[in-house]
């Protein structure tokens, strides 16, 4: 089976959309499938990982921006993004640049592809992925990561959804988390091509092992998170810092933020981001990892599967305690959940004190968050089209 992959990002970038796809189609690879993948991000190359071909091509937002002016570089790229986001630009034009590179592959590869495939939260790969189809009269699959952007709330949603119903109904199958099936069924007869697929956030069996080797602290929090996302407020975690002393926090986010930059706690050390077996050695060393919910509540961090697979302490700070990753968090018996409106520092000194619990119960849970179990629903729905035809 050659897959042609249509996603806006992918490895080395370390978006979830990208995380989520390289683990599903390492197994599809693993498991016979031919996988070529168009993706956008900082340069135009052709490379191989992990025998999945790559083609890379920078998008709109680094191609645009190159002025040597480095103030002006970035005045001039926050208000073009914020004008390209308000409107909804920016999905149109990752799609336009995604078809075109899709178009040069499809020639130049020479390879007969038999299905096309999208990663996407919205729009733009599932755009240019249904145009391919098309063009090459092949089938469809749809996987919608993170659907529900915070911008599109309203009017916006609303249009945003009458959008995707183009690509939903076409498409011969729909996989997507089961917090976003209700607001999907709606588009008539997509809903019948839904399969509830859950995102591959666990760290892979190779990750895990290189987090395992690593010494564990006893008193070492960790936050892979930025300062600066807008879907986060930094406040209470500066608080749990100040009143819980005795224990060392890194923060792994962007070092050169202007929060970051402010703030200054003896327990406390902001790096910038790691990747690879840094990262991961990182993970390992941590007693506990700090995870801060989206404000936007329905929606579930993604880096919270991969903290929830480590089988370590979770710190989880949200402003609804009725939000869909507290629901996740609340059956981990490794977990503390902290209400931002109420926070009790007392009890998260407890808990740092607290010997580890035996999380073996919940890996039942996490199966649906594996790699591998998405895998096989996805290879089970191209067995359906071998039979069909």
């Amino acid at each position: 089976m050659n897959i042609l992959v249509c996603v806006s990002r992918f490895f080395p970038y370390k978006y979830p959309t990208a995380k989520h796809a390289r683990r599903v189609l390492s197994y599809l690879k693993s498991n016979g499938c031919d996988i070529t993948v168009i993706s956008l991000g900082k340069m135009k190359r052709t490379f191989v990982d992990d025998g999945i071909q790559i083609f890379e091509y920078p998008d709109y937002k680094f191609e645009s921006f190159k002025s040597n002016n480095l103030k002006l570089n970035k005045m001039l790229y926050r208000c073009f993004n914020y004008f390209t986001s308000h409107f909804g630009f920016e999905f149109s034009l990752d799609s336009y640049l995604l078809k075109k590179l899709g178009e040069k592959v499809i020639k130049n590869t020479k390879k007969s592809f038999d299905l096309v495939i999208s990663f996407s939260g919205s729009f733009s790969a599932h755009e240019a992925s249904f145009y391919l189809s098309k063009k090459l009269s092949l089938p469809l699959f749809l996987f919608y990561s993170d659907p529900f952007h915070p911008l599109y709330i309203g009017v916006k949603r609303k249009n945003a959804l009458k959008k995707d119903g183009k690509w939903l109904n076409s498409a011969d199958a729909v996989f997507m988390p089961k917090n976003y099936f209700q607001q999907y069924s709606q588009l008539g007869s997509a809903s019948k091509k839904i399969i509830i697929a859950e995102l591959a956030g666990c760290f892979s069996d190779f990750e895990l092992s290189v987090i395992n080797s690593a010494h564990e602290s006893n008193d070492l929090v960790l936050y892979t998170g930025g300062f600066d996302n807008k879907y986060r407020s930094p406040d209470v975690f500066f608080s749990i810092v100040k009143h819980c002393d005795k224990n060392r926090f890194i923060v792994l986010g962007d070092k050169n933020s202007d929060i970051s930059k402010n703030i200054n706690y003896s327990n406390l050390v902001v790096r910038q981001r790691l990747s690879g077996e840094e990262f991961l050695i990182q993970v390992g060393e941590a007693k506990a990892l700090y995870l801060e919910d989206n404000l936007n509540t329905s929606q579930i961090p993604f880096k919270t599967y991969e903290y929830l697979s480590t089988g370590k302490r979770i710190i989880f700070c949200t402003p609804d305690v009725n939000s869909n990753t507290t629901k996740l968090i609340k059956q981990y018996p490794n977990s503390i959940i902290i209400n931002k409106e109420n926070v009790d520092y007392r009890t998260i000194i407890n808990f740092l004190e607290s010997d580890r619990k035996s999380a073996s119960d919940y890996e039942r849970i996490l199966n649906e968050y594996r790699a591998d179990t998405i895998g096989k629903i996805v290879l089970n729905s191209i067995n359906g089209l071998k039979n069909e035809n």
